[in-house]
């Protein structure tokens, strides 16, 4: 009888949803939602800034229905910068380990009208790193298109760390 007990309760032990999900199942349910900061590498600056570092410092927070981004700009003299990007906003995708943040806006400067684009595109590593690829596009529209600065984009990998765990 004793061993009938045992048994089951093994079988119902190894049926369990926890002991029973791969690490690939705990990886693709790991929640996005959280603060994650890191440096991402510049892969391709256009030199529009040469005084500043091409390499960006972010924080991303992401929320159930929100997403903000902090990015931090060191000059080649240590002076730091930051900032939110695309405040109100972001776009926020995902499918399993995997997901798209996008931001895009328009406005006017000294330069006339311009259009931008941001994007993350991100995976989870494990539940508190990310590999992220960072890319950044802009259309000054109405500058001539062989100018300097006229369309010009910005592309950056690093990792995150998720923030308090």
């Amino acid at each position: 009888m004793r061993h009938w007990i045992a048994a089951g309760l093994l079988a119902s032990l190894a049926a369990s949803p926890v002991l029973a999900q791969t690490a690939g199942e705990r990886l693709r349910e790991a929640a996005y939602i959280g603060t994650w900061t890191g440096t991402v590498r510049c892969v391709h600056d256009p030199g529009l800034w040469p005084d500043d570092e091409c390499d960006r410092r972010f924080t991303i927070e992401i929320g159930a229905d929100t997403l903000h981004v902090q990015q931090v700009v060191r000059s080649k003299k240590g002076r730091e910068t930051s900032g939110e990007v695309g405040a109100g906003k972001w776009g926020f995708f995902r499918l399993e380990t995997n997901a798209i943040a996008v931001a895009m806006d328009t406005g006017e400067d000294t330069q006339g009208h311009w259009v931008e684009t941001w994007t993350f595109a991100m995976t989870l590593k494990d539940p508190d790193q990310l590999l992220v690829h960072w890319t950044r596009v802009v259309n000054n529209t109405e500058l001539a298109r062989d100018a300097k600065g006229a369309t010009f984009s910005i592309l950056g990998i690093g990792e995150l760390a998720r923030e308090g765990r």
